[in-house]
């Protein structure tokens, strides 16, 4: 295949070797290559780089399978690669809608299906340029994102357990166009994208043409734009980082509202992205952050306010704010015997109890229904589980979800939070100790 050296190539090799001295590891590298013009222009300048190369340089492709053809794309793809003898894997994606787009949700699987196919501190290439960054951050203008979200593609970020990299994005998209058409680089056609129903078409069919005409190095400002507003972004996250450690509460885990409600709007807002950001949750809507003050932190001191999105939710507690999870529900009436000596799986990913006696206990493991009573010590009250709960200071949406652990005279052990004057003597003389290995709290409970 002939090697081009046209002004254009020497911009795409430069690009891609300045981005990697960028990098934040040095493991070998791993193309996601659609088919389309931009990545395999991508993949023709990493197969001819022997630095690329010497970096055990392989591609992947997913496959959503939304396409007639996807299947006849997915061999065009192993066919170039063949030809420049780059390994390649093709993998299935299974796209699931939860509340958003077909794009997004798409793009969700994608990258789900990358980050499952590397391995640690490998690095993974995508094409997107310049055009793509300037349509990012007109979408997000026109969606009314803040400065977070105007920062638009960073050039690497995480992608567990390895790197996403973006080498291209201050390259035009018509210096990839120019290095296939010299190349002659075989380019899948996707129909779709000539649609403009879908916005990103939309703004590159018919609004970018339109601006380039009137500033023909419109989309190059916009990417300098999106990286200029990316420089204060990362900035103003040290910074939340920096305010978000004064406003934790004394168990670490939770934020401490009577600070919260000294911030003014903007701090509020961010400060609570970081605190969501940080327990690896989804961002929460703006409906969300403008409510927060006046449905949560103002709340009446006896309410139990939450505002939720996805399944997660921002509550209160003894003023005191809580990220917490989906909480999956606890098939009704659920009860187990156990007898110690074995690990106990627990439903709705509770996680595991665990005692290692070395004689089978007959105990018995259910959880709250409501009326259960407990004696902590031999010669004290059989008091209410409901408000020994309480004092332990357990979150109200958590009080039903920890396990109690009944002997022959009733509850003995409530979780491992508080065990019975009888019980403990009854696993000391077996020489146990009771865990619960707890998966299922709230996410900052640690």
């Amino acid at each position: 295949m002939i090697q081009p050296r046209s002004a254009s190539s020497e911009l795409l090799e430069a690009a891609v070797h300045a981005a990697l001295a960028r990098a934040p590891a040095g493991g070998p590298l791993v193309l996601a290559y659609s088919g389309g013009s931009d990545s395999t222009a991508l993949l023709h300048v990493l197969a001819n780089s022997a630095e690329c190369r010497d970096r055990g340089l392989r591609a992947l492709h997913v496959d959503h399978g939304l396409a007639v053809r996807s299947a006849e794309w997915a061999v065009q793809c192993m066919e170039l690669c063949a030809q420049l003898k780059v390994p390649l894997r093709v993998m299935q994606a299974s796209i699931r809608r939860e509340g958003e787009g077909l794009e997004a949700a798409a793009r969700r699987a994608r990258y789900a299906a990358l980050a499952g196919a590397i391995a640690p501190d490998e690095l993974v290439l995508t094409a997107h340029h310049a055009d793509d960054q300037a349509e990012t951050l007109l979408l997000r203008l026109l969606r009314g994102s803040g400065i977070h979200g105007l920062a638009g593609m960073r050039e690497w970020r995480p992608l567990a357990p390895g790197w996403l990299g973006r080498p291209w994005l201050g390259v035009p998209r018509a210096s990839i166009d120019c290095h296939v058409r010299e190349a002659g680089l075989p380019i899948v056609f996707d129909p779709s994208n000539s649609d403009a129903i879908h916005d990103r078409n939309y703004l590159r069919l018919e609004v970018m043409p339109g601006l380039a005409a009137r500033w023909p190095l419109a989309s190059e400002a916009l990417a300098r734009t999106a990286q200029l507003l990316g420089d204060a972004s990362a900035a103003l996250a040290r910074r939340n980082r920096d305010l978000l450690g004064k406003l934790r509460a004394a168990d670490g885990g939770s934020l401490d509202c009577h600070a919260l409600r000294a911030l003014d709007a903007f701090d509020l807002e961010e400060v609570v992205r970081a605190f969501v950001a940080q327990c690896d949750a989804p961002s929460p809507p703006a409906r969300v952050t403008a409510l927060l003050r006046a449905e949560v932190l103002d709340a009446p001191e006896d309410a139990m306010p939450a505002l939720m999105w996805r399944g997660f939710a921002l509550r209160r507690f003894r003023d005191a704010l809580y990220l917490t999870p989906p909480l999956t529900p606890i098939p009704c009436d659920w009860s187990t015997a156990w007898d110690g000596r074995t690990a106990l799986a627990l439903p709705a990913g509770l996680g595991l109890l665990r005692a290692d006696a070395h004689s089978p206990l007959s105990l018995r493991i259910t959880f709250r229904r409501g009326g259960e009573r407990m004696r902590v010590h031999a010669t004290g009250p059989n008091r209410p589980v409901r408000l020994l709960l309480q004092e332990l200071r357990v979150p109200p949406w958590q009080r039903d979800r920890i396990p109690l652990i009944h002997d022959e005279s009733g509850v003995c052990a409530i979780g491992a939070l508080l065990v019975s004057e009888s019980f403990r003597d009854l696993l000391a003389h077996e020489n146990a100790r009771l865990f619960w290995e707890d998966t299922g709290r709230f996410i900052n409970s640690r």
